[in-house]
């Protein structure tokens, strides 16, 4: 065999090894010895993977300076919150403290109740529930003042409920009788 033949030979083999192994690969069909496609893949998912794993550090590290930042409290703030949430809850305390509030802002108290809420106590929770229930008249503006103070007092409360009612003999003027539930909590 001379030269010639021998590179045509090779030119052939190269022809069809080019037809079996790469045109499938290129047309998307036929059978894949080589597995180039697999690779492909593989490559594109590590990259994903790392592109999470990266996302996953980020995360990490700002839920540790929330955690340093969560450690880092005052003992200021600690009191602030004790109060705010007590360990024992002395409710008559707080029924004064929402009559000299009503009294403070011109609203006519005319009942208070209290009650431990045992159907939210009874969740997995780390406070118990009470609810108060206050009855007030008086005018609106006053009575905006009053909850407004309720919502930035230290102690703290929730309004749970509230009906604004208005009897006949009041009728065009700014005065009206309020029911209100407010929640307020203690640590178990």
């Amino acid at each position: 065999m001379n030269k010639i033949q021998i590179n045509i030979a090779l030119l052939m083999v190269a022809i069809f090894m080019a037809y079996v192994l790469i045109l499938p690969l290129y047309n998307g069909t036929g059978y894949n010895p080589l597995g180039l496609n697999n690779i492909i893949n593989e490559y594109y998912k590590a990259k994903d993977l790392d592109k999470k794993y990266q996302e996953a550090i980020i995360l990490k590290n700002s839920g540790d300076n929330n955690v340093k930042g969560y450690n880092n409290v005052t003992d200021d703030n600690r009191n602030q919150i004790d109060i705010a949430i007590p360990k024992v809850k002395n409710l008559p305390k707080n029924l004064n403290d929402l009559d000299k509030l009503s009294a403070k802002h011109n609203l006519k108290a005319s009942g208070f109740t209290y009650a431990k809420d045992t159907a939210t106590n009874n969740k997995n929770t780390r406070l118990n529930y009470y609810t108060i229930s206050l009855s007030l008249a008086g005018d609106y503006k006053d009575f905006l003042e009053f909850l407004d103070s309720i919502d930035t007092s230290i102690e703290l409360y929730n309004v749970k409920s509230l009906n604004v009612t208005n009897s006949e003999s009041d009728i065009g003027t700014n005065k009206f009788n309020y029911k209100i539930q407010l929640e307020t909590f203690e640590k178990k």
